[in-house]
């Protein structure tokens, strides 16, 4: 069909509030109106959108940008036993959803051809099956876990669940599939019983600010902290899978003793025992090279300054099968990072040489890796780096290449 005379529509769904949420959200958005969609956002933060798609959209187009409609995430129940409470749960958050599209089709006289979900994850669709007696629309999503296709049978270390995408493939409506995992774009296929997987590049929001505002000012505050010193960050939302025990117990080695080291973002106490917690508070409490700011900081220009001002980006993440964007922030801004080894984010390092890949569990090797390359010894060297490559690969051109591959259709 023709774009330009005759668009198609799609409503694109978002109920998580914070986080990487917002810069998938507002990149899609930008990305579907550029190839000629109709975009009805539904999210929960309408008002900001403008200013979150600053970073990923110029402008052109916008017409096709409908006005966003506020989306809430349905409010807990009491409902007792719990496996009924999860049931009930998913039912009404279907369900208003399906009286949300059906509001705005009676209101603008335009029907939505598929809605978009920009992030699926198991423990909000496990019950999808059950809203979609309300909700009777053509469907696709980014499926955020790579655990199924990466460790088929393992168990989520958050939620103890082994994930079972195929379950959630195999409902009606299904239109096609988009997974950040480059290498399981067939496996994925494979469990939505052979319609269309999709590679989505893990794109960031990348805005710098010179604000004076305080938390704008965290990069100025970390060059203060550290006195000319080098600075390994651990920067986003902070719990133990993200390695934060083993860089504390980095900050105490004496391979380190000329190295600060900064936690920045909001943090998960429960992910922690009780005696790892009180090791994580003693630490950060006491010592005089750990900086840390234990509040979330939005992403764009706040967290952005952070990673600016790091040296080196720590993400020995633990168990983690998944993408991160923090690689395509520190490849940004040009910075080295060190990651677990047996995962996607190590192939991705390896591949495109953005720093130095250690084996997980392995303390020592964790502790030279972070000194080599904030003291140059490394064998890696930036001159190697394929930052550019990198970028390239996870920019808003590649997004709006893979959204024209999952929907196929016509575009101007």
């Amino acid at each position: 069909m023709d774009g330009k005379s005759n668009p198609k529509t799609v409503a694109l769904v978002e109920w998580t509030p914070a986080g990487h949420h917002r810069t998938y959200f507002a990149a899609f958005a930008a990305a579907l109106v550029k190839i000629g969609a109709r975009v009805v956002p539904f999210c929960p933060w309408p008002d900001e959108l403008p200013e979150l798609l600053a970073d990923h959209h110029d402008g052109e187009h916008s017409g096709r940008l409908e006005k966003a409609e506020r989306l809430y995430w349905p409010t807990a129940s009491w409902v007792r036993p719990l496996w009924l409470r999860k049931r009930l749960a998913s039912m009404k958050h279907f369900r208003d959803l399906g009286k949300s599209l059906e509001s705005w089709e009676r209101k603008s006289g335009v029907k939505v051809d598929l809605v978009f979900f920009s992030c699926i994850y198991d423990r909000d669709f496990e019950h999808f099956g059950l809203g979609q007696r309300f909700f009777s629309k053509p469907w696709a999503g980014l499926y955020l876990d790579c655990r199924a296709f990466r460790r088929p049978g393992s168990s989520h270390p958050s939620t103890g669940k082994v994930p079972h995408p195929e379950e959630l493939f195999s409902l009606p409506g299904l239109h096609a599939v988009a997974t950040l995992d480059e290498g399981s774009v067939n496996k994925v296929s494979a469990l939505a019983g052979g319609k269309p997987a999709v590679w989505f590049p893990d794109v960031a929001d990348t805005r710098i600010s010179e604000s004076a505002s305080p938390e704008a000012g965290l990069g100025a505050k970390l060059q203060a902290f550290t006195r000319g010193r080098k600075l390994v960050g651990c920067i986003g939302h902070l719990q133990k899978s993200k390695g934060v025990l083993e860089l504390i117990r980095a900050a105490n080695d004496p391979a380190m003793e000329e190295t600060c080291f900064a936690f920045v973002g909001e943090v998960n106490w429960y992910s922690f025992t009780d005696e790892e917690k009180s090791e994580v508070l003693a630490a950060w409490e006491s010592h005089p090279r750990i900086f840390v700011y234990p509040l979330r900081v939005p992403d764009g220009p706040r967290l952005n300054s952070a990673v600016r001002a790091c040296d080196v980006i720590a993400a020995p993440y633990l168990d983690f099968t998944n993408s991160s964007n923090m690689l395509t922030k520190a490849a940004v801004f040009s910075k080295p990072v060190v990651v677990n080894d047996g995962y996607l984010m190590a192939e991705r390092v390896r591949d495109y040489n953005l720093g130095e890949v250690v084996p997980e569990g392995d303390q020592n090797s964790l502790v030279a890796a972070l000194a080599a390359l904030g003291h140059g010894t490394s064998k890696w060297s930036s001159n190697e780096a394929r930052w550019s490559d990198f970028l390239k690969m996870h920019s808003q051109e590649k997004l709006q290449d893979s959204f024209h591959k999952l929907l196929n259709w016509d575009t101007p």
